[in-house]
């Protein structure tokens, strides 16, 4: 269904396109935010945040002055997920925990994302926009997923998803062609997977599956530098 929703955008953007012959070309360089929140039970939730520079380029088909259609790549920098673990120290004859060991893990976590989605605009002054923008997110994890954060026996690299983006901007026309604004934008994350319990280090019964998920929340500041033609 996700795929025939892609596809069915991607069309509408090709032939609006064609039709209008209004059609914006646009870098964008951020600064991003990441924070992320893991669970697996609820003794064993970890979180952490970082940030990164972050590059894109997105494509917009205009259908008049007001809305348009557009496709973006974006490559969200590759940052250090410091994790605490924490390992139980046992002592006498009935190995009772007296205190826990902290311990801190980096895991390399590099994020892009392929988006598809609708933009609409308003002028307020005389070259100067305000517009917002809502689409659909095709998330990948290019090193380690937060699922990953857990799994100390076996890493699943490659995780992707897709979730819902937001941004709101203005910005201002320089000259015919050339335009220059600012942009804020947020993608949350949403991804949940079973796990074997020995890959988390856990003893359970035999055949118990263990369920991890994590949200990461990324949000960006961006200079947005265009091209209309």
């Amino acid at each position: 269904m996700k795929r025939i929703t892609l596809s069915a955008l991607l069309l509408t953007f090709t032939s609006f396109s064609y039709a209008t012959n209004q059609f914006n070309a646009e870098v964008l360089i951020s600064k991003s935010n990441h924070k992320i929140e893991t669970s697996a039970t609820e003794s064993l939730n970890l979180e952490t945040d970082y940030s990164t520079n972050s590059l894109g380029l997105r494509f917009t088909a205009l259908i008049n002055n007001n809305v348009g259609f557009e496709l973006s790549a974006h490559d969200h920098g590759e940052g250090d997920a410091n994790i605490w673990h924490a390992t139980p120290l046992y002592e006498g004859p009935d190995d009772i925990t007296t205190h826990y060991e902290f311990y801190r893990v980096t895991y390399p976590t590099k994020l892009a994302s392929y988006r598809v989605g609708v933009k609409g605009q308003i002028d307020v002054f005389e070259s100067v926009y305000l517009y917002g923008r809502v689409g659909i997110a095709n998330w990948r994890y290019k090193s380690l997923s937060p699922h990953d954060f857990y799994e100390t026996y076996d890493y699943r690299k490659g995780a992707s998803g897709y979730d819902v983006y937001y941004g709101l901007g203005a910005s201002y026309a320089l000259n015919e062609n050339l335009t220059i604004g600012i942009e804020i934008s947020r993608l949350s994350i949403d991804d949940s997977k079973h796990s074997n319990p020995s890959e988390l280090g856990i003893v359970l019964n035999e055949g118990d599956k263990y369920k991890t998920s994590f949200q990461h929340d990324l949000n960006e500041v961006s200079l947005v530098l265009g091209w209309q033609f």
